[in-house]
């Protein structure tokens, strides 16, 4: 290679840096993207398989309903095939935690039998992955993040789960275990717990939790105790490894049939040792009961005899009572009588004593009545002397009142007489007066016509009362009248008829003056005669009043005159009776006297007959005492004795209740059954898997459409790319270079660009994007750091084939130009004949086009290959884009679909016995409880499998009691058409997943098998749509008549008017607490659980959103600057007709949006179809993703590609610009 060949090269580089950019970018994103997404999910399954080798993790678990035995252990290590066997316990238990109650899952530390106590409870340590070295056969090994594991009884690690649950309870955390557990003492023999240290396990490595059978069924708590915490009677479960599993990879084809060999041989054993177990368990209850009964009958017949004893001690004490009880009877009616005599001269004595009492009183009281009646008599004496001065006192009062009232009698007449004469002249002077009056107002008529003698009295009252006084001049008399209101006839001043008015009323003066006078006279006198007849009128009542008393005054004196004669006799003959009393009593008492001697020496010889008979009263008392003890002794013993019976009685009835218990249920003991599961049934180990699975599909289909467009871009731009170097290659070939060395640059070219591309495509996809995924799983799962190895296999398919793709492009390209003699080489290829387009053939149309318009209409037909590129370009792109956006949406549509358009219930409540869904408290609280659910369903739920030509898969059976009134709670109707496909008596529906999985549609006839493993054959009547899990619903009559036996029903589904958390809890914990309710399933939490799922899902369609969108904007950016560079002649040349910047750019650019345009246009019909293909094809058999894509993702898509597209135009823009108008003289390239 010589020296300027090989500067000629480093030019080319140098020149084209933005097309070596753009296919390195290219090969790069294509490279990165095939290879990092089909890396990610053998990335995630090597690090689990690491994990889960690193902690040992079982193979096989083996759960039986009677418990395992030792035994049980030593017949799983002896089958071939089985590596280590590891017993548990583990119990459900409520957990107080400070003031909360939460829901914990305690299992045992792993028991590695034959060895010492401390191995058991340290061989499960591990350090952050590394295993420990006294470990190596443990089964589930932990790894310690923090303090250290338990070394005594009452300490506990507690699991740190995949969301840090433990960060509420750090070491040093109390956790006691709550009374209300359910026979606590058969599961712990420790109720209180100290947190020493957090682990992570493997059993959880999710944040999904099986459900719990206590309180509201959500674990929150893992616990790990030491075995000997536990007082389990066997072991809860028992962990087995498979040889050859351990090097095996558990998610490739050749470890299921090593797990399926040796569950295979544990299902050979399995009759035989759970029939040993039920022996087991039976004999050992028949011989408690056996023993029992022996100790019943030994127990009842040494109750007898002691019974018997004390019967007999009874009776002996009952003889004994009898006869002190008649002895003292007998001393009691001695006593009796001698008290009767007694109390007999006692009372005769007594009622003498009474008498003399009586006498004595009567004497008394006599000698009181005699002294109050002399006191009496003296006092009457007194108030008679009184009474006679009092009555001479007022009969003097009397007279001189009367005296008194004569003499106003004579005043009031002599007062009379004076008030006629003065009422005789005051009316001669009211008669005068109004003569007067009458003869001045006449007077007056001259002057005033229409004064009369009523006005002028009234004009007189009026000065009175004004106090003016009578007028004594013309003018005062003018003035008052016109005050008054009576106006003078009006006459001109010095005129005679003024001199006459003058005159007149100076006549009229002294009379108004008199009449004034007179009237005030008058008035005066009227006042004093009105005063002084009333005074006179008062006067004559208080002497009325005075009569009527002294009248009163009269009667009461002569009442008391006689009241004091009467009395005066009564005080004589009160002394005559006292004398005579005196003397009467005198006698009496000298009576009293004597008696009163006989009464005490009575009294004395009763004394003495009683202090004999309280002797007696005492030896009876001591006698009754002794009886009384005697008899309450007696009692006693009776109480004693019926309680003793009574207590023997109900022991040996418990007993007996207790034996006959135990009889009935182990005449009701079942076969002991057992559940053999491998990992699949490890919830955190299947949702892992799951969620592989579906990412596995998306990132096995998707990225080959993005390495497509990648590789077709790649290919379009080396093609390009020495095409347009035709005048170099000629040049070369003319000088002599061979076709090798020509060929040598270009493939060198191509190299640097796709090599270069591929290992930083590989390094970013091998790192970066499983890494981001990852850490998208993170919120879902624990595990240690994911390895992300470099894969040759990866790398070779996708490296490899776009560097061989572009290569070979290159080559055959280099091929066909060299083919040519450098004459045609170093001539410009001859331009595409020029054809009339079919919009010229519109003559208006085109006729209204500008000149630049034309111009980029003939370009995009004349040059068919470059518009097929650029249109194939964005066309992919925008389906990437469409498609990528299109899977978020059949993702989340799952949900809203599933759970809110075709599920219409908010709980599933499995039971254990059919019962209890028609009567009892499970019944009363779903059923007859409206204000926690609305409506409830009696539903039979299996699960079966059924025969698919990829194998077997999973499906329910369900069965509603109530055919009516299912359809409320589930909506069964077709996908596309969405016509309801109800449920009938005849006939099956089946979800459109499980049609497309086996092949049928409605009218086929289709086999399925119950829980029982019954198989019978069904006429498919519709296909409904379904998303979650495959369905087959069927009438119980249908069900019937195919498996020929009636459904047992054993769920409920229902509907709650509120689902919040709250509520939830509370139905979890009433529920869970019945014995009769073996699970609850709220379709909240299944929403919960989904959305966690696409939660992860959708940050992995978001990682392939960004890369299409940044593949979008490379081959735009790249397929527009291969168009400049093949055009600059052309736009230097429209640059010296006199283009301005702004016309070139829309120039070419114009011709970048249409094509932009129409790539958009098959885009979104190729992103619809990719979007099918890619959804068909990474469905898993349980779940059927949305079918639709919404219209904001189409629109999403297109404004992205757009915006691209102007961000593409403004960089070439730039590029536009830097065209040299001299470009335009230039030979020919």
């Amino acid at each position: 290679m010589t020296r300027s060949y090989r500067k000629n090269i480093r030019r080319t580089f140098k020149h084209t840096k933005s097309r070596f950019i753009a296919i390195f970018s290219i090969i790069a994103l294509g490279v990165g993207f095939l290879a990092g997404l089909n890396a990610t999910p053998v990335d995630m399954k090597e690090s689990m398989e690491a994990y889960m080798d690193n902690a040992n993790f079982y193979d096989i678990r083996i759960v039986s309903t009677l418990g395992l035995t030792d035994d049980d252990v030593s017949a799983l290590s002896a089958i071939d095939g089985v590596k280590d066997v590891q017993p548990a316990y583990n119990a459900d238990l409520l957990v107080q935690t400070g003031d909360d109650t939460v829901v914990a899952r305690a299992h045992s530390l792993p028991i590695t039998t034959g060895k010492e106590e401390t191995e058991k409870s340290t061989s499960s340590l591990s350090t952050d992955g590394d295993d420990a070295t006294d470990a190596q056969d443990t089964i589930n090994k932990l790894f310690l993040v923090d303090g250290h594991m338990p070394e005594k009884s009452g300490e506990c690690v507690v699991e740190a789960g995949a969301n840090d649950m433990a960060s509420a309870y750090p070491i040093g955390s109390k956790l006691v275990i709550s009374p209300e557990n359910e026979d606590l003492d058969s599961k712990l023999s420790t109720t209180e717990y100290e947190v020493v240290g957090i682990v992570h396990s493997a059993n959880y490595f999710s944040f999904e939790r099986e459900p719990a059978s206590v309180g509201n069924g959500r674990v929150n708590l893992l616990m790990y105790l030491l075995p000997e915490d536990y007082a389990f009677e066997a072991y809860t479960e028992i962990y087995l490894t498979v040889d050859g599993a351990l090097t095996a990879n558990s998610l490739g084809d050749d470890y299921t049939p090593l797990v399926d060999t040796v569950k295979t041989k544990i299902e050979a054993i399995q009759d035989l040792r759970c029939q040993t177990r039920y022996d087991e368990i039976y004999d050992e209850a028949q011989q408690k009961i056996d023993d029992a009964w022996d100790s019943y009958h030994d127990a009842k017949e040494e109750a007898d005899q002691k019974l018997s004893d004390a019967k007999a001690e009874l009776t002996d004490g009952e003889k004994e009572l009898a006869d002190g009880q008649t002895e003292y009877e007998q001393g009691e009616a001695d006593y009796a009588d001698a008290l009767s005599q007694i109390a007999e001269n006692e009372q005769k004595l007594a009622d003498g004593e009474i008498q003399l009492s009586d006498a004595k009183r009567k004497l008394q009281e006599a000698d009181a009545q005699i002294s109050n009646s002399e006191t009496l008599l003296k006092q009457n004496e007194e108030k008679l002397n009184t009474a006679k001065s009092e009555l001479d006192k007022g009969q003097a009062q009397y007279d001189s009142g009367m005296t008194a009232y004569q003499s106003g009698v004579k005043q009031l007449e002599a007062g009379q007489t004076q008030l006629d004469a003065a009422k005789e002249q005051l009316d001669t002077a009211k008669a005068g007066y109004q003569s007067g009056l009458a003869g001045c107002a006449q007077g007056m008529s001259t002057l005033l016509p229409s004064m009369t003698a009523d006005g002028l009295d009234g004009f007189l009252a009026f000065l009175s009362s004004k106090g003016y006084g009578a007028p004594q001049t013309t003018t005062a008399f003018l003035q008052n009248m016109a005050e008054y209101g009576i106006s003078l006839p009006t006459v001109s001043a010095n005129s005679v008829e003024a001199a006459y008015l003058e005159q007149g009323i100076s006549q009229l003066l002294p009379a108004i003056s008199q009449l004034y006078s007179a009237r005030e006279s008058i008035t005066a006198g009227q006042s004093a005669y009105d005063a002084n007849a009333a005074k006179l009128e008062e006067n004559k009542k208080l002497l009325a009043d005075s009569k009527e008393e002294l009248s009163k005054a009269r009667q009461k004196l002569q009442k008391g005159q006689k009241q004091y004669e009467d009395g005066k006799k009564q005080l004589e003959n009160g002394k005559k009776q006292l004398s005579s009393a005196k003397a009467m009593l005198a006698g009496s008492w000298a009576t009293l006297s004597g008696r009163q001697t006989e009464l005490t020496d009575g009294l004395s010889q009763i004394f003495d007959a009683k202090s004999s008979l309280k002797d007696a009263r005492s030896r009876l008392d001591d006698a009754k005492a002794t009886i009384a003890e005697n008899a309450q002794k007696l009692a006693d013993g009776k109480i004693s004795y019926e309680d003793a019976k009574k207590e023997a009685d109900e022991k040996l009835a418990d007993a007996r209740q207790e034996i006959e218990d135990g009889q009935t249920d182990l005449d009701t003991l079942e076969m002991p059954k057992w559940y053999i599961w491998g990992r699949d049934k490890n919830i955190s180990y299947s949702s892992f898997t799951a969620n592989i699975d579906k990412l596995n599909a998306i990132t096995t289909v998707f990225p080959i459409f993005f390495f497509l467009v990648a590789a077709l871009v790649v290919s379009t731009t080396m093609t390009r790319m020495v095409e347009e170097e035709r005048l170099q290659i000629g040049t070369m070939k003319a000088l002599g270079y061979s076709a090798k060395t020509i060929m040598q640059k270009y493939i060198l070219y191509a190299l640097a660009a796709s090599v270069s591309g591929t290992l930083v495509g590989l390094a970013v996809g091998f790192k970066a994007f499983p890494s981001i995924i990852w850490s998208a799983y993170e919120m879902m799962y624990y595990m240690p750091a994911i390895a992300t190895p470099w894969r040759l296999s990866q790398a070779l398919f996708s490296g490899g084939t776009l560097i061989v793709l572009s290569l070979l492009v290159t080559a055959l390209t280099c091929r066909s130009s060299l083919s040519e003699v450098p004459a045609a080489l170093m001539l410009p290829r001859a331009p595409k004949a020029g054809k009339r387009i079919l919009l010229e053939r519109i003559t208006p149309l085109w006729r209204h086009f500008p000149f630049s318009w034309k111009v980029t209409c003939r370009n995009l037909f004349r040059y068919k290959k470059r518009f097929w590129m650029t249109v194939i370009g964005v066309a992919g792109c925008t389906s990437l884009l469409i498609a990528g956006f299109g899977i978020s949406d059949s993702l989340n549509a799952i949900i809203t679909k599933q759970y809110e358009d075709i599920f219409h219930y908010d709980l599933m409540t499995v039971v254990t016995e059919e019962d209890a869904l028609t009567q009892g408290s499970v019944q009363e609280y779903l059923f007859d409880n409206p204000t926690v659910f609305s409506d409830s369903l009696a539903i039979s739920i299996q699960s079966t499998r059924q025969e698919a030509e990829d194998g077997d898969v999973d499906v329910y059976l369900m069965v509603p009691k109530d055919l009516s009134a299912f359809g409320d709670f589930v909506d069964l109707h077709e996908r596309v058409s969405r016509k309801a496909t109800p449920l009938q008596e005849d006939g099956i529906i089946i979800t459109e997943k499980l049609a497309k999985t086996l092949g049928i549609q409605a009218g086929d006839s289709i086999t399925l098998q119950n829980e029982d493993e019954e198989k019978a054959s069904f006429t498919v009547t519709g296909v409904c749509e379904h998303y979650v899990s495959n369905y087959v619903y069927m009438s119980a009559a249908t069900y019937e008549a195919g498996f020929q036996k009636a459904p047992v029903y054993n769920a409920a589904i229902s509907k709650m008017p509120d689902d919040s958390q709250t509520v939830r809890d509370q139905i979890s914990a009433v529920l869970l607490d019945n014995d009769h309710v073996a699970s609850l399933t709220f379709t909240a939490d299944n929403v919960k659980q989904v959305l966690n799922m696409l939660n992860s899902i959708d940050a992995v369609v978001v990682l392939i959103i960004v890369c299409a969108a940044g593949l979008a904007f490379v081959v735009l950016y790249n397929l527009s600057n291969i168009n400049v560079a093949e055009r600059v002649k052309e736009i230097a040349t429209i640059k010296v007709l006199g283009f301005y910047d702004r016309e070139v750019d829309s120039y070419v650019n114009r011709e970048s949006y249409a094509l932009t345009g129409i790539g958009i246009f098959f885009g979104i019909f190729g992103g619809i179809a990719l979007h099918k293909f890619v959804i068909t094809t990474v469905e898993v058999d349980a779940v059927m993703f949305g079918r639709s894509i919404r219209p904001v993702s189409f629109l999403y898509a297109i404004l992205l590609t757009l915006l691209f597209s102007i961000i593409v135009s403004l960089v070439i823009g730039r590029s536009l610009k830097k065209v040299s108008m001299v470009e335009s003289m230039k030979a020919p390239e």
